[in-house]
């Protein structure tokens, strides 16, 4: 079975600083186990806290308005295959879990499956009901000029420091010898690590799942 690894909420020097390691020869497994533990936020969360500037592509919600999460900054809109103009759109950040993306004018095009030819399903290849939004997302990011930057909370770097702490230890046994390697053993559910603990710290920033009608996200 495949692990999922996602880059670190964590930087590695100061991970060890608190660890205590001492390692000089397993900074990769180290990072390894930070980046499964950033995995394992990520899907408890449902959300990446990282900046990604990338295209998602949503469920149309048939209304003039789009739910979206983590949403900074927006940088083009298809609605149902149609490009938007910026002044055919506004985004509200900040509603809550989500950030709403809303039409400044009119109805958006309807485009219902008798609409087009049934054994397509599509437009220019996106499924037939899509709104494709391009633009930086990110939990929190700063904005210096026309560069962004992730800020990461400090609870989030707390619990990737938590589980990286427990998987490094539960997965690792020391050996001696030239090099001062690791041999890695087995990997911990995250329902094994996700404890109270750990459930305190990242609770705050659950975002929950949307009805498909609101305007879910297709699975990337």
């Amino acid at each position: 079975m495949s692990i999922e690894i996602v880059d670190p909420y964590v930087d590695l020097i100061e991970f060890k600083d608190v660890a205590g390691i001492e390692d000089l020869y397993s900074d990769a497994e180290i990072l390894d186990a930070l980046g499964e533990g950033a995995a394992m936020i990520d899907a408890y969360c449902n959300r990446s806290f990282h900046l990604l500037t990338e295209t998602r592509t949503f469920h149309a919600p048939h209304s003039e308005w789009l739910l979206a999460g983590d949403l900074q900054s927006v940088e083009s809109v298809t609605w149902f295959g149609t490009p938007l103009l910026p002044e055919e759109y506004l985004l509200f950040r900040e509603m809550g879990d989500y950030d709403m993306l809303m039409r400044y004018f009119g109805s958006p095009p309807r485009c219902y499956p008798w609409d087009i030819d049934p054994a397509l399903g599509s437009h220019a290849g996106q499924p037939w009901n899509a709104i494709l939004v391009s633009g930086v997302w990110a939990y929190m990011a700063e904005l210096s000029g026309i560069t962004w930057t992730e800020v990461i909370p400090a609870k989030v770097v707390r619990a990737n420091t938590v589980l990286g702490i427990r998987l490094w230890s539960a997965r690792t046994t020391h050996y001696s010898g030239d090099g001062g390697g690791v041999v890695l053993g087995p990997r911990p559910l995250a329902s094994e690590l996700i404890d109270t603990e750990v459930k305190d710290l990242l609770n705050p920033y659950i975002r929950h799942p949307l009805p498909r009608f609101w305007g879910s996200p297709y699975a990337d």
